[in-house]
């Protein structure tokens, strides 16, 4: 550890220490008890600001439809896109809803909207029930604040794919706690895999 770091926990714990009108540890071994615990009751309000979300009830999961079957199994559902776009409007991100959902992305309206949007908004696309394929939401990460532990670490499968005709080939959408981004996973390759997390829809939402 450098200098520049030892005085900055220095300060940072005499701060934390006056604030709370008294010393709260005094060791390495009680501060990262209070830090595990500080970090807990964090994820715990996380949580709660989505209800309607699981914690991480499993890692390293292989594709979507094993992803499917555990949040099944577990009388439960696989968030869709939207799901996680909505937790991280909580953590800053922003969403912004097309004002002609049932029309064509390609329709003009729908592009003149896209080049009229605010800056860092990109396009998330489903199909709707006749097949087409439209906007689902504008989307911003500009202003997300990343999660502790493995909420802001790990990448997570959702429900919800993207049409091939976007990007030329079938993908799923998926969710990085990281940076609050929306990315997607190619289904072309059988054999390949990405490790994913799992959080479960504790009640049925729309995609």
């Amino acid at each position: 550890m450098n200098h520049a770091m030892i005085i900055y926990l220095i300060i940072g714990t005499a701060f934390i220490n006056q604030s709370f009108g008294g010393t709260l540890c005094n060791t390495v071994e009680e501060c990262t008890k209070l830090k595990t615990k500080i970090e807990s009751n964090l994820q715990e309000i996380y949580e709660a600001i989505s209800p309607n979300l699981s914690g991480i009830l499993k890692k390293n999961v292989k594709t979507k439809m094993d992803a499917k079957e555990f949040c099944k199994n577990r009388g439960m559902l696989l968030p869709f896109i939207r799901d996680y776009a909505e937790y991280a409007q909580t953590r800053g991100a922003k969403m912004i809803e097309t004002k002609y959902p049932n029309t064509a992305f390609s329709d003009a309206k729908v592009i003149k909207e896209y080049s009229e949007l605010p800056p860092h908004f990109y396009a998330i696309y489903k199909k709707n029930s006749e097949g087409t394929i439209v906007i689902n939401f504008y989307y911003s990460t500009k202003n997300y604040n990343r999660p502790l532990g493995d909420l802001g670490n790990d990448e997570f499968w959702t429900s919800s794919s993207r049409p091939k005709e976007i990007s030329g080939y079938l993908s799923d959408y998926i969710f990085l706690g990281k940076s609050g981004d929306i990315n997607s996973v190619s289904k072309n390759n059988e054999n390949l895999t990405y490790q994913k997390s799992v959080r479960c829809l504790k009640n049925e939402t729309v995609n």
